[in-house]
């Protein structure tokens, strides 16, 4: 796998797996469709997919989950079974397609729970409900989740985007920058506790100076200024580069952050490769030494290095956006 990765750049490795990811999707639809003709008598489904996260941002990569939230039209014409049994149906079926198991493995880890109530919330809702709740409902961290939503399948997804960010950015135009400021930071505190772990250095996602310190300063600052992401490019380095340009970032947290997520995004995509779907530094030293050779590094030593100055610039970065 890596001797075939390294005749691409990984921005279009990751712009491949995202199309690949897509059509996936959409076989797992046409699948859902036919599933619930065949076993209950049910035509004419249509599940609207709109993604967050790495596939919001069009960055899907090897193990990547897919973020996904399902939404289904309002018109749906009364039967002896509710929309809700109909949909919640449909949902079982597409989730199995991407996601079940057999043995030749599985597509995908779907994770549908960032959907709005949650757990408690239904697996897939009518347009108006999704909208309406965030309109009336949606917390503060919700609003920073869906930064990155983005239509993938159904005729309405580019609609229901559309309308559903900018309530995004029109509520956060409303809420107090101390409250917007305040949530942003306890948020991205609690996922360090809960998901960092004991060893939150060996975390480059979740520990301090990590990928969601890029994340959550940009987010904060997309939300705060009215910046959104453009249809043609979500990646966090091009929304950096916008906050920049705009004025909301200044040049010297502009560079720690745009080198230092470059860095870790090549990191975590060597650490894919070369061990499998995994977020943390390896400790032992021949896997060190194989990421370091693949990110033309001269020894694991220098590696971890680098690392480290480009953990302690972002979260002064960080820190300087959201603290000071």
């Amino acid at each position: 796998m890596g001797e075939i990765d390294d005749r691409f750049a990984i921005s279009d490795s990751k712009r491949m797996q995202t199309e690949l990811a897509e059509a996936s999707i959409n076989a797992a639809l046409m699948i859902a469709r036919d599933e619930m003709v065949t076993r209950y008598g049910e035509d004419g489904i249509e599940l609207v997919v709109l993604a967050l996260g790495k596939l919001g941002g069009r960055g899907v990569d090897f193990g990547s989950d897919l973020d996904l939230v399902l939404v289904y039209p309002d018109n749906i014409p009364k039967t002896e079974k509710t929309a809700a049994e109909i949909y919640g149906r449909a949902v079982e079926i597409f989730v199995t397609a991407l996601s079940g198991m057999t043995r030749d493995g599985n597509l995908y880890r779907v994770d549908l729970r960032l959907r709005p109530y949650g757990k408690n919330g239904a697996s897939a809702n009518p347009r108006s409900v999704f909208v309406d709740y965030f309109r009336q409902t949606a917390d503060v961290w919700e609003l920073l989740a869906f930064v990155k939503l983005r239509g993938v399948s159904g005729s309405v997804a580019d609609e229901v985007e559309t309308e559903v960010r900018q309530i995004i950015h029109s509520r956060a135009l409303e809420t107090d920058r101390d409250e917007l400021r305040g949530e942003t930071i306890r948020i991205r505190d609690l996922l360090e506790q809960q998901k960092g772990g004991r060893d939150k250095l060996s975390d480059i996602k979740y520990g301090p100076g990590g990928m969601l310190d890029v994340y959550f300063a940009a987010r904060y600052l997309q939300l705060r200024e009215n910046i959104p992401d453009q249809p043609d490019n979500r990646s966090t380095m091009f929304v950096l580069e916008m906050l920049w340009e705009d004025g909301s970032l200044g040049q010297s947290d502009h560079e720690s952050l745009t080198a230092g997520y470059a860095f870790l995004s090549e990191l975590d995509h060597n650490i894919r490769l070369t061990t499998g779907r995994s977020r943390r530094v390896p400790h032992a030293a021949s896997v060190l030494e194989t990421i370091s050779r693949r990110m033309n590094i001269a020894d694991p030593q220098t590696l971890l290095g680098e690392l480290a100055v480009h953990r302690i610039n972002i979260r002064k970065a960080f820190e300087n956006v959201l603290r000071n």
